[in-house]
């Protein structure tokens, strides 16, 4: 079997009445554009397939049911193990 890298983002809950779903976002480091890995409404996304050895980073939005999108919380500087 093949080994996947990949990274597990969680946070905590918004308390957004109209919530709908998270959009999680990652890059490498280096990188200047951000890939959206997906959407979910947990509280909880893994991202792969990664790089073993690279440094990551991730970012997660809210979204309601108006598609009013909060901020990015970013988080920078995730390297994926071996």
């Amino acid at each position: 079997t093949e080994l996947v890298h990949r990274i597990k983002a969680s946070w905590t809950g918004t308390t957004d009445p109209f919530f709908d779903r998270y959009v999680i976002q990652y890059k490498v480091s280096t990188d200047t554009d951000y890939i959206t890995a997906g959407t979910t409404s947990d509280t909880f996304f893994f991202i792969s397939p990664l790089v073993a050895g690279t440094n990551y980073d991730v970012r997660v939005a809210s979204e309601n049911e108006l598609n009013r999108r909060s901020a990015f919380v970013t988080s920078t500087g995730h390297t994926v193990s071996a």
